[in-house]
């Protein structure tokens, strides 16, 4: 997915697709803020069936005119990043299943929440549910992800929300590959490759322990749970030097269980 924020944004052309947010209290009041190319197709909508609530999508084709999805977003004091994040994924899945491949985003001001962190949400939200791991299927089965965002939101600070909740999210979706991964294809060596291949990508410093070396650290009960597989285990510390004149540091501890004989079983 590839977001297109601030001066970069183009017309919305009659094809094209414009989704809004909104709580409960907005649609009560009929309160739709579209970009002023297609303002006056608010005069279009009645609120009848549209409510706002939690998940509720609404899907309106227009003859000549954009189309509009409506997302709601519960009640305006409940809306919370969390509650943003969880709208975008029925949002996606509309755009997933009328073939969707861009939209124009309309970022919703909630007043709970600063602007930028509702830019944020919407643009982790979208970029997250657009995920699916489709290594081992068909080019066809993919054909329906969306491909581009227009995220209309205002303020100097798009662009950079933007670009880094891209590479945010695209780290967390490799995770999730890796995640997803079959076992016979993520071993504790594959893992400790791919992290060496990042660290060299990115220049950080690497350092893998083999079964040997865990042993000879007293690392026990690694050693003992990966003597049980006939992929010897891997212990991986990746090392970031952002200022070197600071004296802080922060550790991130993770455990990586590439072989599960429970799940198996079940």
């Amino acid at each position: 997915m590839k977001f297109v924020t601030g001066e970069k944004l183009p017309q919305i052309k009659k094809d094209d697709t414009v989704v809004a947010m909104m709580t409960e209290e907005g649609a009560a009041a009929s309160a739709i803020h579209f970009p002023p190319e297609i303002s006056f197709t608010s005069d279009f909508f009645s609120f009848a069936s549209f409510k706002g609530k939690i998940g509720e999508v609404l899907f309106m084709p227009m003859k000549d005119h954009p189309s509009v999805i409506l997302c709601g977003l519960g009640k305006n004091r409940d809306v919370s990043r969390e509650t943003i994040r969880n709208s975008c994924a029925h949002i996606i899945a509309e755009c997933q299943k009328r073939n969707i491949h861009s939209i124009h985003c309309c970022i919703p001001t909630i007043t709970p929440l600063a602007a930028e962190e509702v830019f944020s949400s919407v643009a982790e939200g979208l970029y997250l549910s657009n995920y699916s791991f489709s290594k081992y299927k068909s080019s066809k089965d993919n054909e329906n992800r969306l491909a581009k965002v227009f995220l209309r939101g205002k303020g100097d600070y798009t662009d950079i929300i933007a670009r880094e909740t891209e590479i945010i999210c695209r780290c967390a979706l490799e995770c999730r590959d890796m995640v997803n991964e079959s076992s016979d294809r993520c071993t504790p060596k594959d893992f400790a490759d791919k992290a060496k291949k990042i660290s060299h990508k990115f220049n950080l410093r690497c350092t893998i322990m083999d079964e040997k070396e865990i042993e000879k650290k007293g690392m026990g009960l690694l050693s003992a749970v990966g003597r049980s597989s006939p992929n010897p285990p891997r212990f991986v510390i990746v090392r970031y030097r952002g200022d070197q004149k600071s004296s802080k540091s922060i550790a991130l501890v993770g455990k990586g269980i590439t072989f599960d004989s429970g799940g198996l079983n079940l």
